[in-house]
This record gives C-alpha cells, sequence and structure tokens, in this order.
C-alpha cells in the first residue's frame, strides 16, 4: 500500500539521524508524501498553565517566507488564515505574521518578548549541524537566529507547539 504521508515519532537518541531521508521503493519517501517528525522528550516542561481550564485563547505566531523565495509559504500562511478564521469550538485563536523582508530576528525577538504564543510556525529555510547541532539555525531575512541562542531569547513563556 503506497503511503499518503509518513509521521516518524522519535526521542532524543535518535532524533539527529535524516529520517525525512528514507527510502521508499522509487527513491526518498519525502520527494513522494509529506514526512514530518513528532519530537518526544523526556524533559519536562515547566507547568506555565493549563490553556484548557486557564485559557480559552490560543495565540500563534506565523513567520513566512523571511527570504522571499518559497512560492508555497504563502499558501501555507493562507491555510493557517483559514484555520483561525474558521475558529474552534470554545477558543478564539489570534494569529500574528512576519512575513517576507519584514520577518527579521529583531522583529521575531520583540514580538515573542510583548506576547506570551502557544503556537510558533516557522515556514522558511534551517540549516540542520548534526555535529553541533547548537549550530543550526532558522534563516530570517535579515540573517540567522541559532538554536543556541534560543534559550536566550525573551520568552514570557515558551509555546507549546512549534512547526517548523
Amino acid at each position: 500500500m503506497r503511503p499518503t504521508a509518513v509521521l516518524v515519532e522519535v526521542d532524543e537518541t535518535i532524533l539527529s539521524l535524516p529520517w525525512e531521508l528514507m527510502h521508499g521503493t522509487d527513491g526518498p519517501l519525502v520527494t513522494d508524501v509529506p514526512v514530518g517528525r513528532l519530537v518526544a522528550t523526556r524533559t519536562v516542561p515547566h507547568a506555565e498553565r493549563d490553556p484548557l481550564v486557564q485559557d480559552r485563547e490560543v495565540r500563534i505566531l506565523a513567520v513566512a517566507d523571511p527570504t522571499v523565495d518559497l512560492a508555497m509559504a504563502g499558501a501555507e500562511l493562507d491555510a493557517l488564515r483559514a484555520v483561525v478564521d474558521r475558529g474552534a469550538a470554545g477558543f478564539t485563536l489570534k494569529l500574528d505574521a512576519l512575513t517576507g523582508k519584514q520577518a527579521t530576528v529583531a522583529r521575531f525577538r520583540k514580538r515573542i518578548a510583548e506576547n506570551d504564543y502557544d503556537i510558533l510556525h516557522f515556514a522558511g529555510h534551517a540549516g540542520f549541524a548534526p555535529a553541533r547541532p547548537g549550530l543550526s539555525a532558522l534563516r530570517f531575512a535579515d540573517g540567522v537566529l541559532r538554536a543556541d541562542a534560543v534559550l536566550s531569547l525573551p520568552w514570557p513563556s515558551p509555546p507549546g507547539i512549534v512547526f517548523a
């Protein structure tokens, strides 16, 4: 049976393996179907708040196409806007977006300092450094945000979901 999508659940011990390059019968699966990772961790997050009880508002920050060379990033943002417009029973969905050349590291830093986002959605380029994961980075319009710098960002509290 030919897959329509592949979701791989991994933990810290096997996270650095290039799961997206798994081969099917015709080459890497990622060339035929969407491939995603669900990362499980043994790290227990700090209990900040329970949105099901304390907060009926879901705040989303989307960063889309900061290098202005991803044709489908706009469609991805439109799809996210459609979800927000449809709403979710019992919840208010709020979307902030940084797009194109406006998606700079400085603007990203300012937004997360001023808001407590539940979801971060990044539709852009990234680089992975398997030998030194802290050097892995997300590419913004004005440069990169390295993984080892993420913890020093001025988060009121980190988002519960990150989609990159």
